[in-house]
This record gives structure tokens, C-alpha cells and sequence, in this order.
């Protein structure tokens, strides 16, 4: 027996399925490709970003990439907005778990640490009505919110967010500064909150995975404005920091360079294929469980390769858009020397007053992400752009905007490239394409009313969320498709799902946090189920 429990994957999830079976006294293996971060991406010296746009003449390694590889032309892709610092959470991954698809563009990741490299840090409780909608167990969730909460450090929402975001998180971080920009609008909503609370509107500031105090090696936030492009100071969250210290506990083992296939269930034991991410050379290993937490598209992948006879799962994906702005009171004032890159205003949308169909937005600011990146957009020449776009910047806010999504419309996943990679089908229904049309309308409107004027509303293609749920959703009924509310597979009862694949309805709410709840919830049956 290679492991008394095997954990597949190394992101938000994983991390905190293995963090507590290790303190249940269980003993890890986690297997992972592991991507690990570049060598040749320079670490930013620690000063603002206005300071070392100003003064530091090594800034382009950093800020464009060692080969100008942030630099591009033509059509936006997925991932255009990753810094260098960050890339390398997006390699290997068409190579490895390549995806075919003509209607949906999704992020995936094979890094140390998977997609939480990249996170931004909004952690969000899902509401009593979500989480039954999702399949979960709210009270259950709950206690999860709360220990993963306390191990990560959140920072306080305002009093109008806390009931539908924050509600279980039990101790929290200060809460963040914003930048004046925000802060206006912040203030426009106060002086009109009676009237766009009844047109189902809260505002408030975001709960992030962030420090406003030394804890450990991790430092307080100082509003360097760089956490797109550094982790130095571990004042902002991410899951490798959680990896970091499981390898320094000896019931802990960790295996990068794994790429797992497929496994299969025996009476007492799980058998699970895999193949070295370098030389593709088969591997196997076996445990007394297997807990998977490569995100839905990559547990999907291992779940139709360990399954022949099922041909497709369903997908759940939040439909997404965005919308750049002017905060035209800003427009001219000096630029603030420190702030915050990450989301700082967080909108809720409940138009029906149920709490169970809420929409969401949230709003940052965008200097840090260089304006190089907006003007390419433009429909100006270059030239003339730049010059606008400096003149704009103190002003410029993004608002992304999510709706909520359930099984309302075609979606399927299947094996692809003889059980390579995945094909995959997806359209939103007509019906919810219109309701996402009519909310976003009224974000459009509520957005006038905070004093910004939206100069566009951009629709990428499905996938853009980066918000998955939903390919093995909890189920009360037995089906080799579906779990158990303790994430056990029905059809396969020592293996274990901890992702968001368990998501029988996606809330439009940041995910991340839920999905380390889950790994926590799902980590105590396992547990449990060995005795």
C-alpha cells in the first residue's frame, strides 16, 4: 500500500482536504503534476508599483515577461490578463489535458498550487438557500467555512454584506482600505441606499483572503498595489502557502510530476493508474482511499477514463461579463501612491428578495494590470489611445459581473482524442441567456447610479468565469454519476470527490472559499470512514 489516502491535486480544495486528514492523524500522499513557478521572471523589488514604474529600470522583466511574452496582438484569449509572475499556472496544459471545444473557453491548471496561483482572493459563504440548491449540507459547510476560514484569514465585509457572504466565518481579518476611487462610490450608495436596496442592490466592501496583521511568515498587507505580480510577503492567500507547510509535516508526502489517469475501485483498496508528466512512463499507486480535487474538468477526465461505460457528465459554468467604466469625479486627480489591485466593492443582486438567485458583481480598479492591456481594445489607433488612456487611469473601474447557473440548458462532457482530453458541448438555455440580459441592464444602471459611466459591456465566450461545478453533483439517489452528501462516489465507495464538481447549482458568488470548505467537509468523512 502506497498511502492510507491518496489526494489528487494541489489547489484550494486539496490543500485543505490534506491539511485535515493530516490533523485527523491520517496519513497523505498527494500526487500532482506541479507546474512549478519560473526561475526566469525576476521578483519585483519591495516598493509600490507607482515607485518602481517610476524608478526601476528592470521593471519590463517582471511587468512584460523575460521574452515580451505579455505583449500580444489580435484576439483576446484566455489568460491574457496573467502577469509572467503568474504564467506558468497555465502550462502543460493543452499538452497534457488538452480540451476541444468550439462554444467554451475554460482556465484550467497543473500548478504548484493549481488555479489558486492566480486567485483573486474574494472568499464568499454561500447562503443557506445556495447551498441546498447546491446539494450541500448548510450547516455542515458551515463548520468547514469557519475552520478554513481562521487557517487563511479573512478580511471583514461591510455590515450589508455580511448575512449573504460571510455569514459563518466566525473571526475576521481588519477590514480592507479602498482605494479613493471606491470609497466614493461606496459613499454615492450610502447617500442612495434606501432607494437601490428596494431595487434589490447591497454594496458593500469585499471579504478577502487577506492580512491586515503579521501572522507567521505571512505579512500584513501593505497596498503595494503588486499582488498580481508577487507573493513575497504572504499577505494575500493562496494554496501553495498551505502546501508549503503540509511538506514540513512527516504524515505528509507530496509527488509533483504525476499526471493521474484513471483509478479503480476494489473491495478494500483503490488502484490508481498514472503516467510521469516528464517521460509519460506508466506509474501506479495504491491507497485505502482515493480523494480527488483536480478541479470538475480534470476530475471529470479521471472519472469517464476509470467509468467506459458512462459517456458524458453535465458542466455548470456562471455566465460572465464585464464592464469598464469611468468614475468621471475621478477623472484628473492625482494618482494614489497605495492601493489595492484586488476586488475592493462587491454588488448583490436579488431582484425576486428569495436570497436564492442572487447576482454579483464586483468592482477594482485597473492601473496595475497596465493600461496596454485595455488599449488594444480601443477603437482608436494606438497613438492616440495611450495618450487617453493616461489621462483616464485615475478613474478607470472594471465591474465583472456573474448570474448564477443551474442545470437550465445544453452542456456535456465527454472523452475526446482517444481518452486524452475532453469535448465538451455548452450553451446557456434562451431563457437564461435573457435573464442574464435583463440583470445585466440593471447592473448597468445601478452602476450610473454609483457615479461611473459604462463605456462598454463585454460577453466572453462560456468558460470565461472560471467559476465550474456541477459533473458529479450530490444526489440523494443512487447513480454511478453522481455523490453522496459526503463525497463519496455512489458507484465507487472508496473514492471520494472534494471539488467543485459536487455543485448541483453554481451561485454567482466567488467559489474558492466554498471550495475549501468542501475539502475540509469531504476530508471528515474519509476520515471517519476508515475508523
Amino acid at each position: 500500500m502506497d498511502a492510507e489516502i491518496i489526494v489528487v491535486g494541489s489547489g484550494a480544495s486539496a490543500v485543505h482536504a490534506a491539511q485535515t486528514l493530516v490533523e485527523e492523524g491520517r496519513e497523505v500522499l498527494m500526487l500532482d503534476v506541479g507546474v512549478a513557478a519560473r526561475d526566469d521572471v525576476p521578483a519585483p523589488p519591495l516598493e509600490t508599483f507607482c515607485n518602481l514604474r517610476k524608478r526601476d529600470a528592470d521593471q519590463h522583466g517582471y511587468i512584460l515577461g523575460p521574452r515580451f511574452e505579455s505583449l500580444s496582438w489580435g484576439p483576446t484569449k484566455a489568460g491574457a490578463q496573467v502577469t509572467p509572475a503568474r504564467r506558468y499556472m497555465l502550462a502543460r496544459v493543452g499538452e497534457l489535458t488538452p480540451l476541444r471545444s468550439e462554444n467554451f473557453v475554460p482556465f484550467e491548471s497543473l500548478a504548484h498550487g493549481g488555479l489558486g496561483v492566480g486567485w483573486g482572493a474574494g472568499s464568499f459563504c454561500f447562503t443557506e438557500q445556495e447551498l441546498s440548491a447546491a446539494g450541500l449540507d448548510p450547516q455542515a459547510i458551515a463548520h468547514s467555512y469557519a475552520t478554513v476560514a481562521a487557517r487563511i484569514g479573512v478580511s471583514r465585509p461591510d455590515d450589508s454584506l455580511i448575512d449573504e457572504c460571510a455569514s459563518a466565518i466566525g473571526q475576521f481579518e481588519e477590514p480592507l482600505r479602498p482605494s479613493r476611487c471606491i470609497a466614493d462610490l461606496l459613499g454615492r450608495f450610502q447617500r442612495r441606499r434606501q432607494r437601490l436596496t428596494k431595487r434589490g442592490f447591497k454594496v458593500g466592501r469585499t471579504p478577502l483572503a487577506m492580512l491586515s496583521r503579521d501572522r507567521g511568515a505571512r505579512r500584513a498587507h501593505a497596498y503595494r498595489e503588486m499582488e498580481f505580480y508577487c507573493d513575497e510577503e504572504r499577505s494575500v492567500y493562496r494554496p501553495w502557502m498551505t502546501l508549503d507547510e503540509l511538506q514540513r509535516m512527516p504524515r505528509f508526502r507530496y509527488q509533483r510530476g504525476v499526471l493521474v489517469e484513471c483509478f479503480e475501485n476494489l473491495h478494500d483498496q483503490v488502484v490508481v493508474s498514472a503516467r510521469s508528466a516528464g517521460d509519460r512512463q506508466p506509474l501506479q499507486f495504491r491507497s485505502k482511499r482515493l480523494v480527488l480535487c483536480a478541479g470538475v474538468l480534470g476530475t471529470a477526465r479521471i472519472f469517464l477514463r476509470s467509468n467506459p461505460e458512462i459517456r458524458e457528465l453535465p458542466l455548470l459554468c456562471n455566465p460572465y461579463s464585464y464592464v469598464p467604466t469611468l468614475a468621471w469625479r475621478n477623472l484628473g486627480r492625482e494618482v494614489e501612491e497605495r492601493q489595492l489591485s484586488l476586488a475592493q466593492l462587491s454588488v448583490l443582486y436579488d431582484p425576486d428578495g428569495t436570497g436564492a438567485n442572487v447576482s454579483m458583481a464586483s468592482a477594482y480598479t485597473y492601473r496595475s494590470l497596465m493600461l496596454f492591456r485595455l488599449i488594444k481594445e480601443a477603437p482608436l489607433d494606438l497613438a492616440y489611445s495611450r495618450r487617453l488612456f493616461q489621462f483616464l487611469q485615475s478613474a478607470l473601474v472594471i465591474f465583472g459581473v456573474h448570474h448564477p447557473d443551474g442545470f437550465d440548458g445544453g452542456r456535456s462532457l465527454r472523452l475526446a482524442n482517444g481518452g486524452r482530453g475532453l469535448e465538451v458541448d455548452f450553451h446557456y438555455s434562451a431563457a437564461q441567456e435573457a435573464r442574464s440580459k435583463t440583470r445585466d441592464r440593471a447592473f448597468r444602471k445601478l452602476i450610473r447610479a454609483l457615479g461611473c459611466i459604462p463605456l462598454a459591456s463585454l460577453k466572453p465566450a462560456a468558460g470565461a468565469s472560471i467559476h465550474y461545478g456541477g459533473a458529479l453533483a450530490v444526489s440523494e439517489h443512487q447513480d454511478p454519476r453522481r455523490t453522496q452528501q459526503s463525497g463519496r462516489l455512489w458507484g465507487a465507495p472508496n473514492v471520494y470527490v472534494a471539488d467543485g464538481s459536487l455543485l448541483g447549482y453554481l451561485p454567482a458568488k466567488g467559489v474558492t472559499l466554498t471550495l475549501m470548505a468542501i475539502g475540509d467537509r469531504v476530508a471528515r468523512h474519509v476520515a471517519r470512514s476508515l475508523g
